[in-house]
């Protein structure tokens, strides 16, 4: 199978052999054909067991549980990654019922039969997992999600090699402020500089990377290093299935897998500024509901189509908001004053309101 899977660049193999001699000859044959080290390793498996990093392997594949310790058994299922890793056996290994009731209550794997296979999909992230959506965690703005995996003390999961190089740019050294980066189902995507990137969030894969317009908000915030003026609103939400890049007057939908453009959304006509330009600002997605505030206005679209739901003109200079469950919860608002321009009163005056989120009301 290992011969089977080199013949495909595009994977990168570890072969756990139980015997030495065994594995010192497979590493002799390898290297003699030149391919050993870069794309296939060797180790040699010790009898008390090893210790493996978690979500590290799309697949995980044994003609021969019985020659590997009890531990094992429990590495090879956290071996396996979230979403689209397998665990794959013979049935007429003994091990392969043990198998069985090991993930038989871990609702994030489904067993099936794959002739001549019994395969252990990993469907889902482990229990606990949340994701962290937009920049500040998710539509409700709290700066924090629910994520219960992540504690003291931490480890080393992946080295990410690509993604480092080109983070930061070389000009900005260590002063650039990236926008936060985002993480859904498995994946991580970071804006650097006019550049979106994808990585896999559990190997450390580069996915793919795709320009961006140089639009004057992608210019503003490539060069922009003070961390203040820094918007969190405007900049891309991500989903699942779809990553939504914001820019002034279009929001570019990306598939969130392979980074091709799926759709993109331009202001709806009923609320664009016939004086002058309008812009996304506030930019936040629950469910199939898309809000943003545009100019004075709070509106709603639907996520897939871009139609707009509803609308509702600020009582006020303006308007911010939050999503929680199927509400919105907003604040029509007088903007402070501008020392700028002597002004000294506060403005105090606002409005506290609440919206059904499917309909406005």
């Amino acid at each position: 199978e290992a011969e089977r899977l080199l013949s495909d660049a595009q994977h990168q193999i570890v072969v756990l052999e139980p015997n030495k001699v065994t594995a010192d000859r497979i590493r002799a044959s390898l290297a003699a054909r030149g391919i050993y080290g870069r794309q296939i390793q060797i180790i040699t498996a010790p009898s008390n067991g090893m210790l493996l990093s978690k979500y590290w392997a799309n697949l995980v594949q044994s003609d021969d549980l019985e020659s590997f310790p009890d531990s094992i058994l429990d590495q090879a299922i956290e071996a396996v990654r979230p979403y689209t890793g397998v665990l794959r056996v013979r049935p007429t290994d003994e091990r392969a019922a043990v198998l069985k009731k090991a993930v038989a209550p871990r609702l994030e794997f489904a067993t099936r039969t794959s002739e001549p296979w019994i395969e252990f999909h990993r469907n889902s992230p482990p229990e606990g997992y949340d994701d962290w959506t937009h920049e500040t965690a998710g539509p409700a703005n709290t700066f924090a999600n629910r994520d219960a995996l992540v504690k003291a003390p931490l480890g080393l999961l992946w080295f990410s090699g690509y993604i480092d190089r080109f983070y930061t740019p070389e000009f900005h050294f260590q002063h650039f402020r990236s926008p936060y980066p985002l993480v859904s189902a498995g994946r991580m995507f970071l804006i650097t500089g006019k550049y979106m990137n994808a990585v896999d969030a559990y190997t450390g894969n580069f996915l793919w990377k795709i320009e961006m317009p140089l639009t004057e908000r992608v210019k503003w915030r490539y060069m922009d290093s003070r961390v203040y003026s820094r918007p969190y609103d405007r900049n891309y939400i991500a989903t699942p299935d779809v990553l939504y890049i914001i820019f002034e007057d279009e929001i570019h939908l990306i598939s969130a897998e392979t980074g091709k453009q799926l759709d993109v959304f331009t202001i709806p006509a009923q609320i664009a500024n016939t004086d002058e330009a309008s812009i996304w600002t506030e930019v936040r997605l629950a469910g199939d509901s898309l809000c943003c505030v545009i100019d004075n206005t709070l509106a709603c679209l639907d996520r897939h189509s871009g139609k707009l739901r509803w609308q509702r003109p600020s009582s006020r200079a303006g308007s911010t908001y939050a999503l929680g469950g199927a509400a919105l919860y907003g604040v029509d608002f007088d903007a402070p004053p501008n020392v700028f321009r002597g002004e000294r009163t506060p403005r105090k005056q606002s409005t506290l309101f609440r919206l059904d989120l499917n309909t406005g009301e």
